[in-house]
């Protein structure tokens, strides 16, 4: 098993393929050492070095999302900008994993709408087309590993938390996950976050009830990253207050 995510590449698994033994070729020959701005160079790819034994092997992905390798919703496009990346140079990447895209098809099939190829770059991009690795949700595999599924049984209530939530959230992160298990059980489920970007309330539509943002009790973004732990213990009380305390009286009042 690959876990793959939170890299700061945009290659689409091109450095490791070539460390796996493939050899990329250009209009002027071949590529060395190649790297994200060397995608829209190629012309060609050959897998024939690689060790036969990663063909009788089988390969397991786990990532947090389920981006595709190209498109607006791509590894480029939604993860680029993240990595440095600004107008001119996406458009360059977007470009490049196209080209990329359709070389790696011509030698084995066609993955760039696979979802959860994007993940990490797009890094899962020749182990599923050219190994045949099959993609899981990296959150399932460590829900299973912890129980979770065991837990949820005498629980009232799941917190959960991510230190930005937006609208890329419920791509296949770990907040959608829990939030997934939870709801299938009828658990309510809230999340706590640094801090609700662009885009947050679809996860309310992801089985989240409520959300929180520890940026939200404090003076500045600043402070929050350097003190988390009196807010969360603010953040902790609010919760109890509005789930619990509120709910009872409420009740009571009817």
């Amino acid at each position: 098993m690959l876990t793959v995510g939170g890299t700061g590449s945009n290659d689409g698994g091109a450095g490791m393929l070539e460390a796996l033994g493939a050899v990329f070729y250009g209009r002027r020959g071949r590529i060395n050492g190649i790297r994200a701005r060397d995608l829209a160079d190629i012309t060609a790819i050959d897998i024939s070095a690689l060790d036969r034994r990663l063909f009788c092997t089988g390969f397991t992905v786990a990532c947090d999302v389920t981006n595709p390798l190209t498109g607006n919703n791509g590894a480029t496009f939604v993860y680029g900008p993240q990595k440095g990346a600004d107008g001119a140079i996406i458009d360059r990447l977007e470009n490049g994993m196209k080209n990329y895209a359709a070389k790696l098809a011509a030698i084995s099939r066609d993955v760039s709408r696979v979802l959860g190829i994007g993940a990490g770059g797009g890094i899962p991009a020749p182990l599923v087309a050219i190994l045949g690795a099959r993609i899981i949700p990296g959150i399932d595999a460590v829900l299973d590993a912890a129980g979770f599924d065991r837990a949820l049984t005498d629980a009232d209530l799941v917190i959960t938390g991510e230190g930005r939530i937006d609208s890329q959230s419920a791509c296949g992160k770990a907040i959608n996950g829990v939030a997934a298990r939870a709801a299938a059980r009828g658990v309510p489920v809230v999340a706590v976050a640094g801090q609700l970007g662009d885009g947050a309330e679809i996860m309310l539509r992801h089985g989240i009830s409520d959300m929180y943002s520890l940026a939200d009790t404090a003076p500045d973004i600043g402070y929050a990253i350097a003190h988390p732990a009196p807010l969360l213990h603010k953040t902790g009380a609010a919760i109890c207050r509005d789930r619990y305390i509120h709910d009872d009286l409420r009740r009571n009042s009817r």
